[in-house]
């Protein structure tokens, strides 16, 4: 049951996502997968294998395993959202500079440690016998870690969504936060996973919204509505 409300609950995010794209067809397909199973998977089981609740081997496996899960879930999503045959656009241009990505990296450090200071005391028991990285190796991954999330966000943005800020908050909280710590594991027992949810889920969102908001794309959402227009137009003309 947990599983299903897993699977449920993140296909929702990617359904709420590719509504809010402005593409559709392939692109977005790809688009949707890489947000998921990046969010949800990788950047999720690399925090697990440094602070050494999972086994290397055994997070390979379940990657491997879960881009397969993922590209169904992402098909899923696109035919929901009714964009299998909207045009691939992907023409937008995320605002990346310098400046910005430091305001990305310094916000990821600020939430992921402030986050961490308010759960610890829940956790710290369940860590106190695993061979914890240094502090400076935990700050130190944090930094490709919220590189991860930009690049897991690149291709959806390029699609110029509309309420980027809140979709990208909502989908990184819920794939990357609640969703993951439903399904029972050998792992993590209930209650460390429960704190865990809260902790991410929270950090996540406000995370989701900075990105969305720093690397929104600098295009006239105007144009892009009447061209938008036009192609449902040409698609229902054809259709008939």
């Amino acid at each position: 049951m947990m599983f299903g409300l897993y699977v449920l609950l993140t296909l929702g995010a990617l359904v709420v996502a590719g509504i809010a794209s402005r593409g559709g067809g392939k692109a977005l397909w790809l688009a949707l997968l890489a947000l998921g199973w990046t969010v949800s998977q990788f950047n999720t089981l690399l925090e697990a294998v440094v602070f050494s609740v999972m086994p290397l081997t055994n997070a390979l496996v379940q990657l491997a395993v879960s881009a397969i899960a993922f590209a169904l879930l992402a098909a899923i999503a696109v035919a929901v959202s009714g964009r299998w045959r909207r045009k691939e656009a992907a023409g937008a241009r995320p605002a990346l500079s310098w400046r910005n990505l430091a305001l990305i990296l310094c916000g990821y450090e600020l939430l992921y440690w402030t986050a961490g200071t308010f759960v610890w005391p829940f956790v710290a028991e369940f860590y106190a016998d695993k061979p914890l990285p240094a502090v400076s190796l935990v700050a130190a991954l944090q930094v490709p870690r919220a590189l991860i999330f930009v690049l897991a966000a690149w291709p959806w943005l390029r699609t110029n969504p509309r309420y980027a800020p809140m979709v990208l908050g909502l989908a990184y909280s819920v794939m990357g936060g609640i969703a993951p710590m439903f399904p029972d594991n050998p792992y993590m027992p209930p209650d460390v996973r429960l704190a865990h949810g809260i902790e991410t889920s929270v950090s996540n969102f406000l995370f989701g919204i900075l990105v969305g908001y720093v690397l929104r794309p600098k295009r006239d959402a105007s144009s892009d509505d009447r061209a938008e227009s036009a192609a449902e137009f040409e698609s229902g003309a054809m259709g008939r």
